[in-house]
């Protein structure tokens, strides 16, 4: 099945209208009201210090900033939050109700003292949710693995990511956790970032690294958690196998089924000139990047993608 998206083109004007009438709405109804950190609780703040030390003034990277993940850790029904910075600790707060959070790092075990970008909350062992955090490395300048934090159902927290099979050491900047194959475990897509250490602009144009080799190919985790690992989940980079085999400046990462087949495909959102990646399951483990026929224009600089699915209703 083909896929094809259609762009509209939206009248400038018509666009600042829009947000005035709807900026003036939202004022009048109230919807968001800005909270003090002393009132929620939440004093996290993730401070760069440009120093020549970690090279942020000269590496992209540097300036991409963390991530935020939502999940209700404890099982009371109430949604929690993970940040993840760079030259600082992650930090994990406990909703406590009426918008007031507890800062539990330390008790959790859940302190970093890496470079961390991408966190991702996943039920990664179907007994509650866990938190994996991509990283670029212990700084600018050195690399280190992505850390996966399995949930003890006590609000502590340990790192298993190489037990899991999950210690990638890549230049990543988001995972998302979905069953591909449909076996009825999470599997995981890994997002890579390009790391441009030469003298050459990220803007420049240049081929494709098809080979699957490049030190910015995304990854493909299958889980394999068998009799072999005790029935815990076990991951193994299917990449090359899949067809995951393109680099870029990955961002952004969805799943969602675009042909309405009833399997999982994965668009990732590139910056700079890489193309992005519409990746169409074929249903039998592998991948095919439709991105050239199913869309007329595509964006460059992409920094985020979301999906959803919407019934269209009879006129």
């Amino acid at each position: 099945m083909k896929l094809f998206f259609k762009s509209f083109a939206i009248p400038v004007c018509f666009i600042a209208f829009m947000i005035a009438n709807t900026g003036c709405r939202h004022k009048e109804k109230g919807l968001f009201s800005a909270l003090d950190p002393s009132e929620s609780g939440i004093h996290f703040s993730n401070d760069v210090q440009d120093t020549d030390s970690t090279n942020s003034l000269i590496n992209e990277f540097g300036y991409l900033g963390g991530g935020v993940g939502i999940g209700d850790f404890n099982n009371d029904g109430l949604k929690d939050i993970v940040f993840t910075a760079n030259q600082t600790s992650c930090r994990v707060y406990i909703n406590q109700g009426n918008n007031k959070f507890e800062d539990i790092t330390e008790k959790a075990g859940l302190t970093t003292d890496v470079w961390a970008t991408g966190v991702s909350i996943a039920d990664v062992n179907s007994d509650g949710y866990d938190i994996y955090i991509c990283t670029y490395g212990k700084n600018l300048l050195h690399r280190s693995r992505n850390l996966l934090f399995i949930n003890g159902h006590n609000l502590t927290f340990k790192e298993e990511a190489e037990k899991y099979g999950l210690a990638d050491t890549g230049y990543s900047s988001q995972a998302v956790f979905f069953d591909y194959d449909r076996d009825g475990d999470l599997d995981m897509y890994l997002a890579n970032y390009l790391f441009n250490n030469s003298n050459m602009s990220a803007n420049y144009v240049v081929p494709i690294d098809t080979s699957g080799r490049s030190a910015a190919n995304d990854k493909l985790y299958r889980n394999d958690g068998d009799a072999a690992h005790q029935g815990q989940p076990f991951f193994k980079d299917v990449s090359t196998a899949a067809g995951i085999k393109e680099d870029g400046y990955g961002l952004g990462v969805i799943v969602s089924d675009f042909n309405n087949d009833g399997w999982p495909d994965i668009y990732v959102a590139d910056d700079f000139l890489s193309n992005d990646d519409l990746w169409l399951n074929n249903r039998n483990g592998t991948f095919t990047n439709c991105i050239g026929k199913s869309l007329r224009h595509q964006s460059y600089s992409s920094m985020g993608v979301d999906a959803r699915c919407e019934q269209r209703r009879p006129f």
